[in-house]
């Protein structure tokens, strides 16, 4: 996954940058899946987790998303614009 650019002030952000550019944080979702691991690990338990973040500035409104995947000790962020 990558980040999508909105506008030529926010190239490539993520939240953290978009909070460093002025955006407000007006909410954020997150959803946990445990899932049985992957081979060779089908004992240990999985975590899948995704948190959705909803900013707006000046009247635009973007989303989000850091997924968070236990087995793979991996994060991924996504931001794009809000649909309207």
């Amino acid at each position: 996954m990558g980040l999508s650019p909105v506008g030529a002030q926010t190239p490539e952000l993520g939240v953290y940058g978009l909070r460093q550019q002025g955006w407000t944080l007006i909410g954020s979702e997150t959803r946990e899946q445990v899932l049985p691991g992957l081979p060779p690990y089908e004992e240990l338990p999985r975590l899948l987790s995704v948190t959705t973040y909803h900013l707006e500035k000046d009247g635009q409104a973007m989303t989000c998303e850091i997924a968070y995947d236990s087995q793979h000790d991996r994060q991924h962020e996504q931001c794009a614009p809000a649909d309207p």
